[in-house]
């Protein structure tokens, strides 16, 4: 997302005015009127020879009383006054022009239109003030404003004032109040020709001090003015800046700018997936949605492109995807493609400015990259172009447009497209309306009045720009003390406190116009989580503004983001600060209110009754709420409405946060957190964060799912995915708690429970016999009981041979299994295909589906001593070894032997009369079949070792030999679990790498490993996968093929080797791409190469003296805490790219432009010393010498 760098347009005729022009004194009384408007609520007069216009409020008694001409050079008489009915017309003189002016009372409300053209409009023109700004009486006033932001109210006689110059076109709505307190009388000033007009801060006089007014000024259009302007006053006799906040709703009710979520929703439906929602970026994969979904995280939007298969997954859990576009900033279309998001004809394409140069646009952090900025004419064919394409590809129900809603307007002098300021909102509010036509929920960034007929939700709004880090790049401040030279500059930790984040100037002007029509988060750079390490105690604050305004949170899930760095704090956020958003989302804001002077208790109501108070100071607050005293600490709320109890509050002298909501309870005490939801009918959800157990009552949870008594439930452990794993209580549900240690829970009762939990009870399935020579059966006594609250009419044992796959079956019986029994079923398993260590696969099934399939399984280890007479084929090979040859390296040899059955040969080391089963498996690969196997044991350099090599022909009469196979391989969650590693293949990502031994219980250390460039992107690989097949799995190594289109028309074809200690990359990137294979880190650690360049992996320091440092770079290593890996190239490469930033790391090989470009990595459940690499190296490139001394292959 691109932060709009607002530049204030102040040209020569502000500055000539504001330096002519002394400080206005108060309003005076005039003596005569040359003219009054008189309507039920509002007196008019007009004074002539001072240039004057008073507003008396009848209903109030209020005069609003204009500043003294007295001094002033910016002032002159009015002349030719006419009245008209309820108008009067007249002309002065501003900014050198002749205006005309009318004024109209309105009949039906409280308000005061003013009309403002020129005598020729042919004539230059280079800007006016409007007429003089209606002062307040009181040192109390403030003016009320939406200044790219939800909303401030600056006091009047603030000093230095924060702003003294806003243009009007980039004000989130084209109105600002003048206030005395902030209940009392007050009038908004409605800018209804906002697209050319500013608000000038005039230095006044109020109540005898100093202080500022806002006054209205119109600029040039084409350095002309070419239209009427026009302003609207609406007087509220009290109420303050809400009910200024409402007469503004009214206004854009009447002028059709009020389309609310309701209305959006019956039109999309997928609209309604925002509500509780929490936005996220980082991580659009579905392994991450669904581990959220099992966290609880009912509700998501994710940012990000996957694949369409992952997507699809995304959606059925109730998340709503989309993805970042920007049709503003733009780089040069590359010769024989065509202009896309972010590509376009330059210098054509580029907005024309009024001096002959073309406009610049973002400019990375670096300054190296400059965009420019596409002319809006074109954004509308240009997004109808790509938006299509994509859902042609893939199921995106949303699409997030950015920079178009936050910057300002300016002109394009091209003639070719030429536009004013209005045309430039014309176009972006064609080019949403475009999308939101596509079926998409569409968002936008920061928003902006004229975007909310079209923008379902709005990304910054939340957020005020004073921010002390780069934001807008995504830099993450380590502390308050460091330091940025970005292109754009920082504001102050001071000025962020006061007015971005503080609570005493800040009210939700736009909520209380617009909460009901467009759901609003924080600014990406802003979001709840991104202070996490320079200001921490923010994001409980970030959260409390959620709950007060009834909005919805973001959080990141980067490596720097709350989902890796504090998940706590992430769930926190997800589950807190999203449930009053969840039940107002579609209800008016009716009311805000500051509850103490200090303005820290602060209290909100919404049309359906939710009353919201949060306590943002620093001491206990005692408040009543719902009848009952609560005590909010800081950022401590209370929260009622139809459906929803939330508390943060201090209870016995600790800080418990609850929510209650007819399907959701949430609770949390110190460490521990409790969260509970009903997934469906008769089935509760249950998370449990604790450092030991937490207590869990049975009763309440059950309250989720039924009013009534329950007789019994069961409860059910889940995995990450999931799924159940282990049954841990059945029985009585009444004043029941249980002690549940950290983890995810189901909670099944009524019908849910009305099948069969089917269980092998490993403990008692026994064997008569364990080993038996191939050939002699074995005897099998299967322990079966069910668990469940159904009988199993046929319950199916089958035994299975390694694995639960069809080919591998070797018995079944089946037997009726009631429920609450258990009985024992023999079974003979022949052994005939049968050969060396082997595990027989026990599994049970039941007919009528099963509420645990995971107990349904056990393993019993077997040794079958082969009958060698089986093989009748065999060779003799003769292996010597270069440098040693580790026992992890396999040996490949091909294999021609056309008759040969892969899955029946066998290889074993021979030494003398002796022999011993090796590792091996023959691969039937595209190019050729190959054996691979691995030696016993190293063999030292220069030595010698025998192996033969047997197999059975394909015509051999009888059954053949079942094949070896790998453990290392888990097909339905696309994962590898090696010796020293684990990590999924998602969509030719390598993703979630793990290092230990075991490795599922070692750490994560890299997110991913993944095509990198500008084309196809930085740091994720969106794109389309054609082709996924696994082309080997067996004891030594498991390939893997993956054929997926990239971004820019780039495409690949890549093959993974996955070893038992790590995995080789093989990839042909058709056209060339910079970065075939880039890793990006989760875990510090220290960099090497073999040119000697060090780096620290902390998520800073950008390339750190690493990117091309020496073109020969043949390997890298990174040593962390406990692990390490290291990285070869095994085909030549032009270098190594290093940026550690937001994503850490950020490591690869730099491409050379070759057809085909191999790396291997190797992975240490250990540390290793320096240079490890290079004797991985060794080992990886190190080839044996085969021999064929008997035999064929």
């Amino acid at each position: 997302m691109r932060l709009f760098a607002a530049t204030l347009w102040q040209s020569a005729w502000i500055s000539a005015i504001l330096c002519a022009q002394a400080s206005a004194q108060p309003g005076t009384t005039v003596s005569a009127a040359d003219a009054i408007l008189e309507s039920t609520f509002l007196k008019v007069t007009v004074t002539a020879d001072t240039g004057s216009i008073t507003v008396t409020d009848k209903r109030a008694s209020i005069t609003w009383a204009q500043p003294s001409p007295s001094g002033r050079q910016d002032r002159h008489p009015f002349r030719d006054i006419r009245s008209t009915g309820n108008s009067v017309q007249l002309v002065t003189l501003a900014g050198g022009a002749e205006l005309r002016v009318t004024l109209r009372l309105s009949n039906d409300r409280p308000e005061l239109t003013v009309e403002t053209d020129v005598s020729d409009r042919s004539a230059p023109f280079g800007g006016a003030l409007s007429l003089d700004p209606f002062l307040p009486r009181t040192r109390e006033a403030y003016m009320a404003i939406a200044d790219y932001c939800d909303g401030h109210l600056y006091p009047l006689t603030y000093d230095p004032f924060p702003k003294t110059w806003m243009a009007a076109d980039r004000l989130d709505m084209p109105w600002f109040g003048v206030a005395d307190t902030l209940t009392g009388p007050g009038y908004a000033a409605i800018i209804e020709t906002s697209d050319d007009a500013c608000v000038d801060m005039q230095r006044v006089t109020i109540a005898g001090g100093p202080a500022r007014a806002p006054r209205i000024g119109w600029l040039p259009s084409k350095k002309g003015f070419t239209y009427p302007r026009r302003a609207l006053y609406h007087f509220a006799d009290r109420g303050g800046y809400v009910a200024l906040a409402k007469a503004y709703r009214a206004y854009a009710r009447r002028t059709g700018l009020l389309r609310t979520l309701a209305q959006k929703a019956s039109k999309n439906p997928n609209v309604r997936r925002l509500y509780g929602a929490v936005d996220v970026w980082g991580d659009a994969s579905a392994s991450f949605a669904r581990e959220a979904r099992e966290s609880g995280v009912r509700r998501m939007l994710i940012h990000g492109q996957s694949s369409a298969d992952d997507m699809r997954a995304i959606n059925a859990l109730g998340y709503l995807t989309s993805e970042y576009d920007n049709y503003t900033d733009i780089l040069p279309v590359e010769a024989g493609k065509e202009p896309d998001s972010s590509h376009d004809h330059l210098p054509d394409a580029a907005v024309l400015n009024a001096d002959g140069t073309r406009m610049a646009a973002w400019l990375t952090y670096d300054k190296k990259t400059q965009y420019m900025k596409r002319c809006p004419s074109l954004w509308e064919t240009r997004a109808r172009a790509v938006i299509t394409d994509v859902l042609r590809r893939l199921p995106f129900p949303g699409r997030f447009i950015d920079v178009t809603t936050a910057e300002g307007l300016y002109e394009c002098y091209d003639a070719s497209h030429p536009l004013t300021r209005s045309d430039k909102r014309r176009c972006g509010e064609r080019l949403l309306a475009e999308v939101s036509k596509l079926g998409l929920v569409v968002g936008g960034e920061h928003g902006i009045w004229w975007g909310v007929p079209h923008l379902s939700y709005i990304e910054g709004m939340m957020s005020s720009y004073q921010f002390a880090w780069p934001a807008g790049h995504l830099i993450r401040p380590k502390d308050r003390q460091q330091k940025f030279e970005g292109p754009y500059g920082t504001d102050t930790w001071e000025n962020y406190e006061l007015w971005g984040i503080g609570h005493e100037y800040r009210a939700p002007l736009w909520q209380l116009v617009f909460h009901d029509c467009v759901v609003s988060t924080w600014y990406w750079g802003d979001s709840n989580d991104f202070l996490l390490r320079a200001a921490p105690e923010l994001s409980p604050k970030k959260d409390a503004y959620n709950v007060l305004y009834g909005t919805m949170p973001m959080l990141w899930a980067t490596r720097d983001g709350a989902w890796h760095a504090d998940r706590g704090a992430f769930l926190r956020t997800a589950h807190t600060a999203t449930q009053v958003h969840a039940v107002t989302a579609e209800c008016e804001l009716l009311e805000h209110a500051y509850l103490t002077p200090d303005r820290s208790l602060q209290r909100t109501r919404f049309a359906n009754g939710t009353t919201s108070i949060v306590n943002f100071g620093d001491l206990e607050q005692r408040v009543t709420l719902g009848g009952k005293p609560h005590v909010l600490p800081k950022n401590g709320f209370a929260v009622i409405g139809p459906g929803l109890r939330q508390f943060r509050c201090v209870v016995g002298g600790r800080i418990v946060t609850s929510v209650e909501r007819p399907d959701y309870a949430y609770r949390e005490e110190g460490e521990t957190v409790v969260a509970a939801w009903l997934h469906q009918r008769d089935t509760i959800r249950l998370v449990v964060r604790a450092p030991g157990s937490a207590s869990v009552s049975l009763a309440d949870a059950v309250r989720l799912a039924s009013s009534g008594g329950v007789p019994r439930v069961a409860v059910y452990r889940r995995d990450r995915d999931g799924d159940r794993e282990a049954l841990v209580y059945s029985g009585a549900s009444s004043s029941r708690s249980l002690h549940l240690s950290a983890g995810q829970y189901e909670i099944l009762l009524g019908t849910a429970l009305a099948r069969p939990d089917l269980v092998v009870h490993a403990g008692s399935t026994r064997l008569a016999r364990r080993s038996v020579a191939q050939g002699q059966p074995l005897d099998l006594r299967v322990a079966l009981g069910n668990r469940g609250g159904r009988a199993a009419k046929m319950a199916t044992v089958a035994v299975y041979a390694d694995a639960p796959r069809p080919e591998r079956l070797l018995a079944r019986r089946t037997a009726p299994v009631p429920a609450g029994t258990t009985l024992a079923v023999s079974m003979r398993v022949p052994t005939a295909r049968l050969d060396g260590s082997r595990t027989l696969v026990i599994v049970a099934e039941a007919s009528e589906g099963d509420l645990c399939e995971r107990s349904n399984t056990a393993s019993l280890p077997v040794s079958i001593a082969p009958d060698l007479r089986r093989w009748q084929h065999s060779a003799i090979l003769e292996v010597k070894a270069g440098a040693s040859l580790d026992a992890r390296e396999p040996i490949v040899v091909p294999v021609r032997a056309a008759d040969a059955l892969p899955a029946s040969v066998r290889v074993w080391e021979i030494t003398g009369a002796s022999r011993k089963a090796c590792r091996a498996q023959v691969d039937i690969l595209p190019e050729g079949a190959e054996l691979c196997f691995v030696p016993r044991s190293p063999i030292p350099t220069g030595e010698t070792r025998r192996f033969r090599v047997m197999w059975q022909g394909r015509r051999e009469k009888g059954k053949t030999a079942l094949s070896m196979l790998s453990s290392r391989y888990d097909d339905r969650a696309h994962a590898i679990v090696g010796r020293t590693y684990s990590c999924r293949v998602s969509d030719g990502v390598i993703r979630d790498l793990m290092v230990g031994s075991p490795p599922l219980r070692g750490r994560t250390v890299v997110s991913k490993i993944m095509v990198s460039s500008a084309e196809t992107g930085w740091s994720e690989e969106p794109g389309t996968v054609r082709r996924r097949s696994v082309l080997a799995d067996g004891p030594v190594r498991t390939i893997i093929e993956v054929v997926k289109d990239l971004q820019r028309g780039v495409s690949y074809t890549k093959r993974f080797h996955f070893y038992e200690d790590g995995f080789d990359v093989h990839a042909r990137v058709v056209p060339h791409v910079s970065v075939t294979s880039r890793a990006y880190y989760v875990a510090p650690g220290q960099y090497r190469d073999s040119q000697g360049n060090l780096a620290t992996i902390d998520g800073s320091g950008d390339a750190e003296g690493v990117t091309n440092r020496g073109p020969r770079v043949e390997w890298h290593e990174v040593r962390g805490d406990g692990w390490a890996h290291s990285c070869n190239a095994i085909t030549p490469f032009g270098g190594v790219t290093y940026w550690d930033s937001s994503e850490w790391g950020g490591i690869g090989f730099v491409s050379p432009a070759a057809e085909a470009e191999s790396v291997a990595y190797r992975f240490h459940a250990a540390s290793m010393p320096e240079r490890f690499a290079a004797s991985d190296r060794e080992r990886i490139l190190s080839k044996p010498i085969v021999t064929i001394l008997e035999g064929a292959l």
